[in-house]
């Protein structure tokens, strides 16, 4: 049990870092301050649901160092997510079903 708790602090220590110190400041933020005032939920619902753009272009997605990231990433989640949910239970303790 004390394997698995160390092995989801240090993942979640490591998720956390990236969002706080990369993703927050040059991703969100700078895109919040870009529409702000100037987005209306009605257009964003329209353009969600019509403006459908199919590319093979790897630069309208991000370049192909952003797939690299995103596929390494989801992997990793995928497996991080089959091991947490073989995390040992408390022992002692019935669980109702």
């Amino acid at each position: 049990m004390k394997a698995f708790f160390i092995v989801m602090a240090v993942w979640c220590a490591g998720y956390l870092a990236f969002q706080w110190g990369y993703a927050m400041p040059f991703i969100y933020i700078a895109d919040i301050a870009k529409d702000a005032g100037r987005v209306i939920p009605t257009d964003v619902l329209r353009t969600a649901l019509y403006d459908i753009v199919v590319t093979r272009d790897f630069d309208v997605w991000g370049g192909i160092g952003f797939f690299i990231w995103h596929s390494g990433y989801f992997s990793v989640c995928v497996w991080m997510s089959l091991f947490f949910m073989s995390a040992p239970r408390p022992r002692g303790k019935s669980v109702a079903r």
